[in-house]
């Protein structure tokens, strides 16, 4: 091999050996974001963390939330609702109604006595009859009994109602005016205090753990920063050197190894014939890649067909086996009944 080839085949590997630098400086690059990012969510999460721990502490400390003790307030009574009455009339239909169906009941028992009494003929009335008769007047004014109860009873409900109101509120100012409201109040002010302190202290405690995360932040940046600024320059000589050799286009520096083992092998002499065969073989292997990858899926495809027929053929079988099966049993059915039919006429010759 000549010095000019030799020193060729040199600038390759050494532009190949760049360009494996550079790379490897871009991946340095995203690791170096991926790996900021990840410490920036770590310390926000441990800082709340933190944060949450505090208050769960603080809240520990703070005095329990007065109660009134239990019985010091009773709730109001409930007013009496409202008969379900749109208009007077329906009372007075009800009332009018009551006073007929008296008159119906003394009618009917006077019939029922007399149909009981056996020398009178002219009247044939059954007590049954007037039993049903009387319940079948009865049983509207029966129905409609509560609704007349609700409102004849509507403002006596109301008057006990204003009562034990009044009963109530004479109840609720005492309570007001006794030394329960005077115990509450104190335990409020003592724990409006404590609550405000824990709030105060708190708060200062989340601005220091703010201030700490912000300077640890600013820390994780500035080395971050530092790193990501030497990987940076370093990228930048490595493309500076790539520039430099000037044996390549950009476009084509990743064909800098094969340009140069096939120079090495001697299947070229120039970097042109190098470069022509190692877009040659590059292509050659895309297209065999491509006939393994076609011929794997063609594979796949048969092996699923295989499947499909294997199992196909599964249920042919199992359906032919359930048909004999069936089969076999309708052949012993038609058997039975033959014996059966032969017996039946042996019995009936032998009659």
């Amino acid at each position: 091999m000549d010095e000019n080839k030799k020193e060729l085949v040199k600038k390759l590997r050494k532009t190949a050996n760049l360009l494996y630098q550079s790379k490897q400086a871009d991946e340095r690059m995203e690791t170096l974001y991926n790996d900021e990012n990840r410490a920036h969510r770590s310390l926000i999460n441990s800082t709340n963390e933190k944060i949450e721990k505090m208050i769960s502490d603080g809240e520990q400390g703070v005095r329990p939330r007065p109660t009134l003790p239990e019985g010091s307030f009773t709730f109001p009574p409930k007013r009496p609702e409202t008969p379900d009455c749109d208009d007077e009339k329906k009372v007075m239909y009800a009332g009018i109604y009551g006073f007929l169906m008296y008159f119906a009941f003394v009618f009917v028992a006077v019939i029922w006595i007399i149909s009981s009494i056996k020398y009178i003929y002219f009247i044939n009335a059954h007590p049954m009859v007037m039993i049903v008769v009387f319940v079948g007047l009865m049983l509207p004014w029966i129905l409609v009994g509560r609704k007349r109860a609700d409102v004849f009873n509507y403002d006596e409900n109301c008057k006990a109602y204003e009562q034990k109101l009044q009963e109530w509120s004479n109840q609720f100012d005492e309570t007001l005016k006794s030394t329960v409201i005077a115990s509450l109040l104190k335990e409020c002010v003592d724990f409006d205090k404590s609550f405000l302190g824990f709030v105060s202290n708190t708060r200062a405690q989340i601005k220091v753990a703010i201030e700490e995360q912000n300077q640890k932040r600013q820390s994780i940046q500035l080395e971050y920063q530092k790193s990501r600024e030497e990987t940076q320059q370093h990228s930048n000589d490595v493309k500076q050197q790539l520039a430099s050799i000037g044996v390549l286009s950009p476009s084509y520096y990743y064909l800098a190894t094969n340009i140069a083992d096939i120079l090495e092998s001697g299947r070229a002499d120039t970097l042109k014939e190098g470069l022509n065969l190692a877009i040659d073989d590059e292509r050659k292997e895309n297209e065999a890649e491509q006939r393994r990858q076609e011929a794997q899926r063609q594979a796949d495809i048969l092996r699923a067909q295989a499947a499909e027929q294997e199992r196909h053929n599964r249920e042919m079988e199992r359906n032919a086996q359930e048909q004999a099966q069936e089969q076999a049993r309708y052949n012993r059915e038609m058997e039975r009944n033959a014996r059966q039919q032969a017996n039946k006429r042996y019995d009936t010759s032998m009659c």
